[in-house]
């Protein structure tokens, strides 16, 4: 395997994002999307009336079309919130977070990597701060669902590798919150 020669990179949100990615990976080289804050983005996103469409087009490649809908009916907003409007409060990810939460956390890992692979060849991976462990496997498995080919982990522990590994390998997988960490949202 010839490695890329660049690696755009960058856990920051709303920075590395879908159309830089794919816009480094057009060029041949690694387009890597930033994973720990999607589900907030993509909801975010949502409550803005999708603008551009890219989530629905999205959402309507995701193997699971219930829950899909189920994302799309919670969080979308038809025509979007008017700018001086705030967003409506997206619950922080807690250990007894229930399916909507986790449902959003899929959706956004998977449309994030599926929108940064659309229309060409070239590579795409995404990034994880493994600080933030309550997101972490929901967003990562949604991501896997749209085959990334990079899968890059800041600071991950035995217990982080070893989850991520039999996530990949479709295998059940789980991550213990770490007592001193804070969500992220």
């Amino acid at each position: 395997m010839q490695l890329p020669r660049i690696i755009q990179d960058g856990v920051d949100a709303m920075v590395a994002t879908w159309p830089l990615a794919r816009a480094v990976a057009r060029t041949g080289q690694l387009g890597m999307v930033s994973g720990p804050l999607l589900p907030v983005i993509v909801a975010r996103r949502l409550q803005d009336g999708d603008p551009g469409g890219h989530l629905r087009t999205a959402f309507e490649h995701f193997p699971w079309p219930g829950m899909a809908r189920r994302v799309w009916e919670e969080f979308f907003r038809p025509g979007g919130r008017s700018p001086e409007e705030p967003y409506a409060p997206i619950l922080q990810p807690h250990l007894d977070q229930g399916p909507a939460l986790t449902e959003l956390a899929v959706l956004a890992g998977f449309a994030e990597v599926f929108l940064a692979r659309q229309d060409h060849t070239g590579p795409v991976g995404i990034h994880f701060a493994t600080r933030a462990r309550l997101p972490l496997l929901p967003t990562l498995y949604g991501a896997l669902l749209a085959q990334p080919a990079w899968i890059s982990l800041r600071d991950p522990d035995a217990a982080v590798l070893d989850a991520v590994k039999r996530l990949a390998a479709g295998e059940r997988a789980s991550v213990e919150a770490m007592p001193d960490a804070k969500a992220i949202g």
